[in-house]
């Protein structure tokens, strides 16, 4: 009982979900910040996959027998969790994981190879080393399909996180800020390289996955009183 009201079974299986959640977040982030830490992406998959379907039925849980407002405040709490699993996951992946060669070690006449300003360079380069087997599928897939997927969530979570953030042009302005801003910051980290053409696709990813996310909230009432709720 909290407030003189008595919890029910699915608001305690809601709360039970989102601790969960955050249980697994929490040593997730300590271990990332470990010397020579390390996740294999399958396990890296799984751990998210989990955590991904548990924020999923704490939602259930909140939306079992309410109104529609009720059912979209979980909508809302659901997708906001997600987009804190999605968050720790990918800060970790570009800035910690050793197993993506992240680790933090700069030197001016390294970062000077790391970067690339011409447009479509990379891509183009990938896709002529893969038509010519010059290099492993997995590899260039990897690299070509993972940053166009890798910002897509954060498109498709963002609207939820605040109403400011659910019109198209100011989520669109962040996401290529945060976008140029992992790119910088991993040049200046040593983890990874400053390349327009992971802009390009992470900002593609993201924009694609944030018409999408439009196009949800034109076409389902609740996912728009989702996006458009209390702050």
């Amino acid at each position: 009982m909290r407030g003189g009201r008595v919890r029910t079974p699915a608001a305690r299986g809601a709360a039970l979900c989102q601790w969960a959640v955050l249980g697994t977040l929490a040593p997730a982030i300590l271990l990332a910040l470990l010397p020579g830490y390390a996740m294999d992406l399958p396990f890296r998959l799984l751990c998210a996959g989990v955590e991904t379907l548990l924020a999923l039925c704490m939602g259930v849980c909140l939306a079992w027998g309410g109104s529609q407002l009720q059912k979209a405040e979980a909508i809302r709490r659901t997708a906001r969790l997600l987009l804190v699993v999605y968050l720790v996951h990918l800060a970790s992946l570009l800035f910690f994981d050793g197993s993506f060669g992240r680790q933090a070690t700069f030197s001016w006449q390294a970062a000077a190879h790391r970067v690339n300003l011409r447009p479509f360079h990379t891509i183009v380069s990938y896709w002529s080393a893969l038509r010519h087997g010059r290099i492993n599928a997995s590899i260039a897939w990897i690299n070509l399909a993972g940053n166009l997927l890798a910002l897509a969530p954060l498109g498709m979570l963002l609207p939820f996180a605040s109403r400011r953030w659910g019109r198209l042009g100011p989520s669109l302005w962040l996401g290529a800020a945060l976008i140029a801003g992992v790119e910088v910051l991993q040049l200046a980290t040593g983890t990874g390289s400053c390349d327009i053409d992971d802009f390009i696709l992470n900002f593609a990813g993201f924009a694609l996955a944030r018409l999408g996310a439009c196009w949800a909230a034109a076409r389902f009432p609740l996912v728009r009183a989702a996006q458009q709720g209390r702050e």
